[in-house]
């Protein structure tokens, strides 16, 4: 599978509360239940953007376990805030470094979608998720316009319509905050986690 795929279905790696029905279990925690998964964990690594030839279109999902791999050992992990989904609290958001926000209910997800900015816009997101400072910067930010006869670029950030989470005030990370790290998602403590990848 590739980054660039566009999303046909879902790997049945949710929580058990977003299930479809009271008795479907999702397959990963099927697994994990039977003793057929190692540890109920999984994470998802993606390279950043332009770090190969490729254009940023390598990835892994690594189940049950720690990815030895693309994955440094320096794991930190939070709790979930809800149950339902893969939800945290971000505790500060910072663009340029100015502070934007306080303890915003956040999850992941795999998102798309574009702003028009200067090819040479400067542009840094910071995260603070618990105790933990985490970065997305311009790399992975912005990306050059699909039309080759073009100069524009694009930012991979867009506003939610988040009415449901806590007056508006969510945070969806998608791919952009995926890049260059490894999340991990533990669905047995409810936690989320994050380490430095490798291959940076």
């Amino acid at each position: 599978m590739q980054v660039s795929d566009e999303i046909d279905g879902v790997l049945g790696l949710g929580l058990q509360a977003m299930a479809s029905g009271s008795n479907v279990i999702p397959p990963f925690i099927r697994g994990v239940n039977q003793g057929n998964i190692a540890e109920p964990v999984f994470s998802i690594w993606l390279e950043d953007q332009w770090e190969s030839d490729d254009n940023g279109t390598a990835g892994v999902i690594y189940y049950g376990g720690f990815d030895p791999v693309h994955c440094q050992n320096n794991r930190y992990f939070v709790q979930m805030s809800s149950a339902n989904m893969y939800q945290f609290t971000v505790t500060n958001m910072y663009v340029n470094g100015g502070n934007v926000g306080t303890r915003l209910q956040s999850t992941i997800i795999s998102s798309s979608g574009v702003i028009k900015v200067p090819c040479d816009a400067r542009l840094q997101l910071k995260f603070d998720i618990g105790n933990q400072a985490y970065t997305v910067n311009e790399r992975n930010l912005i990306y050059p316009s699909p039309d080759f006869n073009s100069s524009s670029c694009y930012l991979a950030v867009l506003p939610t319509d988040a009415s449901g989470f806590d007056l508006g005030q969510h945070i969806e990370f998608g791919i952009p905050f995926l890049r260059g790290r490894c999340t991990y998602f533990d669905v047995k403590q409810e936690k989320i986690g994050w380490a430095t990848a490798k291959t940076q």
